[in-house]
């Protein structure tokens, strides 16, 4: 019995709910974030059109992370809806929600890191289509790269930071209810 009371402090308030819900959506934002920072380091390192064939052999591999496997349904010409899972749709759909709802400094920060990621990746894939020469694409490529992997460092020093604080809410939380009874 003690051990679920133990556990049940950790829930005890709308509050540590919303923390943890919070935590639960943020550790799912780094697990993609840090696939896509693997993309985009394999991406950074193509120089050649072989290194180029090559890269997308092994797009396979990034299969757990979303962003990479959007990726991989539009060079295939497939609907980029193919690349959700209901599970990923309900964890956007919540994300947004959190975004809007908890109105927080980070969290707006955060997803404008995401905003700001997707709109550097398109526009850099429409100056990509527009290359006539490989030197070009390759060029192209290269600085869509390497602003991915800036974008990805950046969003996941400040996602590990915002964990800290929310794991250390919780805590706090959990000692107050502790106190408390």
């Amino acid at each position: 019995m003690k051990i679920i009371r133990a556990i049940d402090s950790f829930f005890a308030s709308f509050e540590q709910r919303l923390a943890w819900v919070e935590t639960g959506v943020l550790g799912w934002w780094l697990w993609q974030f840090i696939w896509l920072g693997f993309m985009m380091v394999d991406l950074w390192r193509v120089r050649d059109v072989d290194a180029l064939f090559e890269f997308y052999e092994s797009m396979n591999r990034y299969s757990a992370g979303l962003f990479p496997r959007i990726a991989f349904a539009a060079m295939n010409a497939k609907k980029i809806a193919s690349a959700f899972t209901p599970g990923e749709l309900f964890l956007l759909v919540l994300s947004l929600g959190l975004v809007v709802a908890l109105r927080k400094k980070a969290g707006y920060f955060l997803a404008g890191l995401v905003a700001g990621l997707l709109g550097w990746i398109a526009g850099w894939m429409v100056v990509g289509l527009q290359c006539v020469t490989i030197t070009a694409v390759l060029k192209t490529l290269s600085i869509l790269s390497t602003g991915g992997i800036l974008f990805c460092a950046g969003f996941v020093i400040l996602g590990l930071f915002q964990l800290v604080i929310l794991i250390n809410t919780i805590g706090n939380m959990t000692n107050k209810n502790e106190n408390c009874s």
